[in-house]
């Protein structure tokens, strides 16, 4: 009776360690750099197409934040949104906020994933073209950038009519 208590407790530690491991694991990385530290033309493309997406979501962004705080009659630097006592006697200005604030970061997530990369590979990107071995990935990658805007640009525009 003594070994089945032993082997019993002995079970309950190895599934408790097994099961808090899992929980304080850090999360699995996603993008690990290169070694040579050297952007390729397929990240390039990828970073330049998700660039442009991004300073198009962004300014689309800051359209609806500006509306939002005429829309409120919030002051330029929404100093209020982070006032304790604003926050407590608007909590429907804070709830609106908090609904961009989440509606932002699932469209940045959207792009992201529409041009498999994730912000850890932007931001390396980023970061590594200022480096003299990635010279060639910067022309690129403003060719590319400019390519695609005139690409937008010159796409019609898509309309609701069933014309």
């Amino acid at each position: 009776m003594r070994f089945k208590n032993g082997l019993f407790f002995l079970i309950l530690v190895l599934i408790a360690t097994f099961i808090g491991c899992k929980e304080n694991s850090p999360p699995e990385a996603k993008f690990i750099p290169p070694k040579n530290k050297i952007v390729i033309k397929e990240m390039a493309k990828r970073y330049a197409q998700t660039s442009v997406a991004l300073t198009k979501a962004v300014e689309e962004e800051a359209a609806l934040l500006e509306d939002f705080r005429k829309k409120r009659n919030i002051s330029l630097g929404m100093e209020e949104l982070s006032d304790r006592e604003f926050r407590e006697k608007h909590s429907e200005i804070i709830a609106e906020w908090d609904s961009l604030q989440e509606e932002w970061e699932k469209k940045q997530k959207s792009i992201y994933k529409k041009y498999e990369m994730d912000e850890e590979e932007w931001d390396w990107i980023a970061g590594a073209l200022i480096m003299p071995r990635n010279r060639p990935m910067q022309d690129f990658i403003r060719e590319e950038i400019e390519r695609l805007k005139k690409e937008e640009v010159q796409r019609p525009k898509q309309t609701t009519d069933n014309n």
